[in-house]
């Protein structure tokens, strides 16, 4: 089975496949001449570090270089999931329940978590009953990431 590989913003932190961000050819840019070797996708990252291609974020359309993408996401995303996971470890061996802030400032942005029956249990609105439950550390995780969790501390 092949796994997406995402790619966090480090102007939004929206985190977005590899297909999913864009570059601009020079047809985008209104330009008439474009070549095949305009079009370029994020899947190749090894040869993308050593150019100075922009990619544009989906979520907020800024344009960052594919270099200052990847740096983001395997130092600060990497940093934050670390953390997850040491929060989630405690959680299995306490089996307690614990409140995570989230990165919007709305209502909803309480973050329950929860460790009961061999599962990561998550709530990310103000509704009681409106869990999400993960068996794995790592599905856990990924979906705090993708609720934007505030693990800044």
């Amino acid at each position: 089975m092949d796994k997406t590989i995402l790619f966090s913003c480090p102007n939004c932190h929206a985190r977005h496949s590899t297909e999913a961000w864009t570059y601009k050819t020079r047809k985008e840019l209104g330009l008439d001449d474009i070549d095949i070797e305009d079009i370029v996708h994020m899947n190749h990252i090894e040869r993308l570090l050593k150019s100075e291609n922009e990619f544009f974020c989906p979520s907020c359309h800024e344009s960052t270089l594919a270099k200052v993408i990847y740096d983001f996401e395997n130092t600060t995303i990497h940093e934050i999931k670390e953390k997850l996971t040491n929060i989630l470890i405690h959680l299995q061996q306490t089996e307690e329940e614990i409140n995570l802030k989230g990165l919007q400032d709305e209502d909803n942005s309480g973050i329950q978590v929860s460790f009961e029956d061999g599962k990561w249990h998550v709530n990310t609105s103000s509704l009681n009953d409106n869990w999400d439950s993960f068996s794995t550390i790592d599905e856990a995780s990924e979906y705090l990431l993708k609720c934007k969790v505030s693990l800044f501390l």
